[in-house]
C-alpha cells in the first residue's frame, strides 16, 4: 500500500497556478484600490469579457443595431408629426386671426346699428 503524502502548500499553489496558467488566467494585483471603484472595475470585467469593449478599451463595439435603427425611426416619424402639426397650427392661428377681425368688424356694425336704433326708439 502506497501511502499519498499530503501536498505542501506551496506544492497546493504551484498546481493551482498551473492548472490556471493553462486556462489562459494569471493572477493579477493592483494594489491597494478604493471600495467605491470596486464595483465599476468588476463590471468593465464583465464587458471586456462580453465583448463590449475591445482589450485596449478604446472601441466599443456594436453588437446590435436594431434598437438604435428603431429610435432612429420614432425620431423621423415624430420629426414628421411636429412639422405637420405646425404648419396644422399656423393655419389654424392665420384662421383665427382672420376670424377676430371679421368679429371686430361685426361688432363696430352692430354698435352702429344699435345707434341707429335708439335714436329711431327715443324720437318715437
Amino acid at each position: 500500500m502506497d501511502k499519498k503524502e499530503a501536498a505542501t502548500a506551496k506544492e497546493r499553489q504551484a498546481k493551482h497556478r498551473a492548472e490556471m496558467q493553462a486556462k489562459g488566467l494569471k493572477p493579477l494585483s493592483v494594489g491597494f484600490v478604493h471600495e467605491r471603484y470596486h464595483k465599476a472595475l468588476k463590471e468593465l470585467v464583465a464587458k471586456v469579457n462580453e465583448g463590449g469593449f475591445s482589450d485596449d478599451l478604446r472601441t466599443k463595439t456594436v453588437t446590435d443595431t436594431a434598437e438604435i435603427d428603431k429610435l432612429k425611426e420614432r425620431i423621423t416619424a415624430l420629426r414628421g408629426a411636429l412639422h405637420a402639426t405646425k404648419a396644422d397650427l399656423n393655419a389654424q392661428m392665420s384662421l383665427v386671426k382672420k376670424q377676430a377681425e371679421q368679429t371686430g368688424e361685426l361688432r363696430e356694425r352692430l354698435l352702429a346699428f344699435k345707434k341707429v336704433f335708439w335714436r329711431f326708439y327715443w324720437r318715437s
